[in-house]
């Protein structure tokens, strides 16, 4: 019985001493490995979809190159000068002119009833002596313009980046089909232009001219009277020999061309070009699933912080009667933006030691940097999507 007892013993004994030395496969442990688990990667990351939007604020132009707006003669319009003065009949009443005036309503009061000595003229020059007549001038404006489009809408662009990637990860805890690792990773993305477009979108002309209306009324000096002198002023007894005139129609009425005061062609247009550079730190968990001993499923997530400074250089131009005149003006907006990491890949073992890795990341969430730069306005949206590929060392 004893002898049994002892058997029983010793076999429960190695019994228990082979189960306790065996551990089941899905186990989570420390990595124990000659290489220590450590994992420096370097490679390159691709971004996919910068998008850089703007739009021209027309009043900015404008603002620089005015001969989108013409500018006013400043004279009144041919109807405000008709108002003033009439249509030439006895009915009009009272006639301002720019250097005189003449009265009908006076006729009869000191003369004849169709005479009047209620004017006046501030020129001598205004009497012609061959015909005894005096002359009565209004001056107006008229500016005609031919401007094509002037809204130039907006420009956009849509481009990739490429930048340098850099990762060191460290295995945590593995067993024989899984492990998990963490990273701390650095990418930098080099100066890289965004957009890049130049637009000719209008062009035209503009004449301001002045125009002057001359009506002539006839005297009606008589024998008694004397005509207007240079000894003084005319009408209205302010000179020596003031007369009469016959206001109920001019005797005569003229439209003339009196001065040009431009007289331009022009054509404008803008240019804008938007730059960034960008670096990003990573910070991840790293879930590794493996297919086979040299073949593996990836996933990684994290948060990533990055910084972007985007550069923009834009400006106008305008060739106004073949004088060009440029504009410029240059801005720099800086961000930082903290952004979820989602991502999946695969790495094969080329050697214990030596992997080449594929990745593909998405970011959230979508963000902006607004761009202002005289004439645009707008922003850059940040790509969400990148790939990368690296090669991984073990040690």
């Amino acid at each position: 019985m004893k002898k049994l007892l002892l058997v029983f013993a010793a076999v429960t004994t190695v019994g228990l001493s082979n189960l306790s030395a065996e551990e089941p496969d899905d186990l989570l442990v420390p990595k124990e490995s000659s290489s220590g688990g450590w994992r420096i990667s370097a490679g390159l990351d691709y971004r996919f979809r910068y998008k850089t939007s703007l739009k021209m604020n027309t009043s900015k132009y404008n603002a620089a190159h005015p001969a989108f707006q013409p500018p006013q003669n400043n004279y009144p319009s041919r109807d405000e000068v008709i108002g003033n003065i009439g249509n030439g009949t006895a009915a009009d009443g009272r006639r301002d002119y720019d250097n005189g005036f003449l009265d009908p309503s006076d006729s009869g009061t000191h003369g004849a009833s169709d005479q009047t000595w209620n004017w006046a003229a501030d020129e001598y020059s205004q009497y012609n002596s061959d015909n005894q007549s005096v002359s009565f001038d209004s001056y107006y404006g008229v500016t005609e313009s031919s401007i094509g489009a002037i809204n130039p809408g907006s420009v956009s662009d849509e481009k990739d980046m490429a930048g340098l990637s850099l990762d060191f990860g460290r295995t945590l805890w593995q067993n024989e089909n899984f492990a998990l690792g963490a990273s701390v990773g650095f990418s930098y993305f080099p100066e890289r232009t965004l957009l890049s477009a130049h637009q000719k979108f209008a062009a035209g002309s503009y004449r301001s001219e002045v125009w002057r209306i001359t009506d002539t009324y006839n005297g009606n000096w008589g024998t008694t009277v004397m005509p207007p002198n240079a000894s003084g002023g005319l009408g209205n007894g302010t000179f020596n020999g003031p007369g009469p005139l016959l206001p109920d129609s001019p005797a005569s009425r003229s439209d003339n061309l009196y001065q040009v005061l431009a007289d331009e062609t022009f054509e404008g247009g803008a240019w804008v070009e938007s730059e960034m550079w960008l670096a990003e730190l990573r910070f991840c968990l790293e879930p590794e699933w493996k297919a086979s001993d040299r073949f593996s499923v990836l996933s990684n997530f994290g948060v990533a912080i990055e910084y972007a400074d985007i550069s923009t250089h834009s400006g106008s131009w305008m060739n106004q009667s073949g004088q060009m005149d440029r504009r410029s003006s240059s801005s720099s907006e800086e961000k930082w933006i903290i952004q979820g990491i989602l991502g999946l890949g695969a790495r094969y073992m080329v050697t214990d030691s030596l992997g080449v890795s594929l990745s593909g990341e998405a970011r959230v969430p979508e963000t902006e940097v607004d761009v202002d730069s005289s004439p645009y306005e707008g922003d850059v949206e940040f790509g969400t999507w990148s790939a990368g590929a690296q090669l991984d060392y073990f040690f």
